[in-house]
C-alpha cells in the first residue's frame, strides 16, 4: 500500500539477486544501460517494464495513478489536461505543466517514517519507500504523526543508476517534536494526492489555486 514505484523496482532488485544495480536495470529496461526510472512521475518506462510481465498482472495506469505524485502535481489542471499529460509521459512525450504545484524534475531526497518501516517489516517482510512521505513540503507522517527523516543529497542520475531501499538498521528512533500546523499541512497536501483525479477547481474559479500561490 502506497509504494512508490521506484521502491518497487528496488525490491525486484533485493529478491533478484543480482549484486549490482546495473545488472537489474539491464533486465528492467530490455537491455538498455539506462533509463528514467527513478522519477516521481510516470515515465515511458512503466509501460516498457510492464510489458514484460504476464499480461494483468501490474496495471500501467494504476502504477502512474496510485504509486506516483501525478496526482498531487496535477491537482489543479483541468481533467482533460490531465488525461493528456499522462498519456504523453507514458509514451515518452513532453507536455507543458501550465499549472502546477511543484515538479519534482530531480530527486534530491528520499523520505521515510521509522514506525512505517518497523510496520511494514513485521506486515510484509520489508520496508519500502512511501509514495506519499515523498510529497513536496510533507514533513510529518500523516499516520504516526512523527517527523519524516530524510536520505538527502540524492540526484536522480544517482537513483537512475541504483535501486535503494530504507536502511531498516539505521531507520533510527521516531521524533514526535512536530507542531500542529506540520500535521494539519500533511493532511491537505495528502488529500491532494489521493483524491480521485477528476477533482480539481471549478472552472472560472481559480481563488484556491491562486491563494496557493501567494
Amino acid at each position: 500500500p502506497d509504494e512508490l514505484w521506484y521502491s518497487v523496482l528496488c525490491r525486484y532488485h533485493v529478491r533478484s539477486g543480482n549484486r549490482e544495480s546495473a545488472t537489474t536495470i539491464r533486465n528492467l529496461l530490455n537491455d538498455k544501460d539506462h533509463g528514467t526510472f527513478a522519477t516521481f512521475l510516470p515515465t515511458k518506462a512503466i509501460p516498457e517494464i510492464i510489458s514484460q510481465l504476464p499480461e494483468g498482472l501490474l496495471d500501467v495506469r494504476d502504477i502512474a495513478l496510485n504509486h506516483t505524485l501525478f496526482k498531487y502535481i496535477f491537482r489543479f489542471n483541468s481533467l482533460a489536461d490531465k488525461e493528456a499529460f499522462l498519456a504523453s509521459a507514458l509514451t515518452g512525450g513532453r507536455s507543458a505543466f501550465s499549472v502546477r504545484i511543484q515538479r519534482p524534475d530531480s530527486l534530491k531526497e528520499l523520505k521515510y517514517c521509522p514506525l512505517c518501516m518497523k510496520e511494514d517489516r513485521e506486515t510484509y517482510g520489508e520496508a519500502y519507500w512511501h509514495t506519499s512521505h515523498q510529497i513536496p513540503y510533507v514533513t510529518v507522517c500523516q499516520k504516526h504523526k512523527c517527523r519524516l527523516k530524510v536520505r538527502s543529497g540524492l540526484k536522480d542520475y544517482v537513483l537512475n543508476c541504483n535501486l535503494l531501499l530504507p536502511d531498516v538498521g539505521n531507520a533510527g528512533e521516531p521524533d514526535f517534536h512536530v507542531s500542529q500546523t506540520e500535521i494539519d499541512f500533511t493532511n491537505v497536501l495528502t488529500k491532494y494526492l489521493t483524491l480521485p483525479l477528476e477533482y480539481g477547481p471549478t472552472e472560472g474559479y481559480n481563488n484556491l489555486y491562486e491563494g496557493l500561490l501567494n
